[in-house]
């Protein structure tokens, strides 16, 4: 059997990870014939991915995605939340359906790679990895639940009923064109659960398939040697942080964190921090004594695994993750997370068993756990083999990849 992924990027963003470890997953499996990852913007060599990188379609793939976020710019919606509208025509379909494989797996497709009604014109077996909200959306690529419009009083109704307007012309087409029920993957039980009650997807088969994890990779390395690779001394616990995106966004609970050091600062002040992504300026004002050791933006996946073994904790204060795969990148280094009860991390962190899990959004709770974990080293060490123990039973890329195999041949043969 041959599988073709559709993906955005294969990296640089949380849903361009988890698209390319799919398809390295599934690369590396000797049971299926091939996998193929097609994307738009390439960073990465994996094998067998492609990115036609020719003048002409760098010039095109980098209008259409400016077209369409200068549209949403326009708008302004004001709120959070990542919108998109598919606008733009495309003739991808027709380009995929005349090659040779049995299953299209799509994943991350928006920036204006694949229009909506294009998607609907695919003539294979279709299977859709959701990495957020946005295919039973309207725009919008998460739940709206901790998203709030801000509109001004002087243009509330006329920018309002045209905001409402672009939703639901949006959510039309998507019905129109997606007339046959496509299968669904969703790494988490909490976006399958948004998923299901959704009216676009209500009635479609919806598997849970968590992201997977190259645990060679992301594995636990030897605190001391960890530390001395990335230069940090060993006179004080160390508490990891990550956002790709950074703090900044509401998702990752920038502030909650804030609050939660606040917090954790009156009752322990024998701790520093690490941090990765677009986090340096957001600590740096942090009214408090806490030195951070900023390593930026990580594309090495063997620096990754340094970080997480070089950490005693990683803190998750994310209001809203499809999956998490900080935490279970983590987890695969033997450290344990720290997180709130929330979206898809309560599938990740078992509370009590490899970390906590924390009632949203208490931030003094989160606080007292941090320090009762850093105090605790018989617990500590328990949480770690545990990390590990889940990370190879439930994310290796052979555990994923036969559960995706198992669904391609069930689709295959209907």
């Amino acid at each position: 059997m041959k599988v073709l992924h559709l993906s955005h990027s294969d990296g640089k963003s949380g849903a361009g990870i988890a698209a390319r470890r799919i398809h390295e997953a599934l690369h590396n499996n000797p049971l299926l014939k091939e996998s193929r990852l097609n994307v738009s913007r390439k960073f990465n060599n994996i094998p067998n991915t492609f990115c036609n990188n020719n003048f002409f379609n760098k010039f095109k793939t980098f209008t259409k995605l400016y077209v369409e976020r200068l549209i949403i710019k326009l708008i302004d919606y004001s709120d959070q939340n990542f919108h998109s509208i598919s606008l733009l025509p495309s003739k991808v379909d027709s380009k995929i359906n005349n090659l040779d494989f049995a299953i299209i797996n799509l994943h991350w497709v928006q920036h204006e790679m694949i229009s909506i009604e294009s998607i609907g014109r695919i003539n294979k077996p279709l299977v859709w990895t959701l990495h957020d909200a946005w295919p039973f959306s309207s725009t919008s690529h998460y739940p709206k639940d901790i998203f709030q419009r801000k509109l001004s009083k002087n243009n509330f109704f006329k920018r309002k009923f045209l905001i409402d307007a672009l939703d639901n012309w949006c959510l039309k087409r998507k019905i129109k064109s997606w007339d046959k029920p496509i299968q669904i993957v969703c790494p988490s039980s909490w976006l399958a659960k948004h998923a299901r009650n959704s009216y676009l997807m209500k009635n479609w088969d919806i598997s849970i398939i968590p992201n997977p994890i190259n645990t060679e990779i992301f594995r636990p390395i030897k605190k001391k040697k960890a530390r001395e690779i990335l230069k940090i001394p060993f006179d004080k616990k160390l508490l990891a942080f990550g956002a790709i995106d950074g703090v900044k966004d509401l998702r990752k609970g920038g502030d909650l964190l804030m609050s939660t050091f606040k917090f954790l600062y009156e009752k322990n002040k024998k701790f520093s921090l690490i941090t990765f992504g677009k986090s340096d300026s957001f600590f740096k004002n942090l009214d408090l004594d806490i030195f951070s050791y900023n390593q930026g933006f990580i594309e090495n996946e063997e620096h990754l695994a340094l970080i997480y073994s070089a950490a005693d904790i990683l803190i998750m204060p994310s209001r809203m993750e499809s999956f998490g795969q900080v935490a279970s990148e983590s987890m695969a280094c033997g450290t344990p997370v720290i997180a709130f009860n929330s979206s898809g991390l309560k599938d990740i962190v078992d509370n009590n068993l490899n970390g906590f899990l924390i009632e949203k959004f208490n931030c003094q709770k989160m606080a007292s756990k941090i320090n009762q974990l850093l105090k605790d080293e018989s617990l500590m060490k328990s949480f770690k083999i545990k990390c590990r123990e889940k990370a190879i039973k439930k994310w290796s890329y052979k555990k994923v990849s036969n559960q995706y195999l198992k669904l391609y041949k069930s689709l295959n043969n209907k």
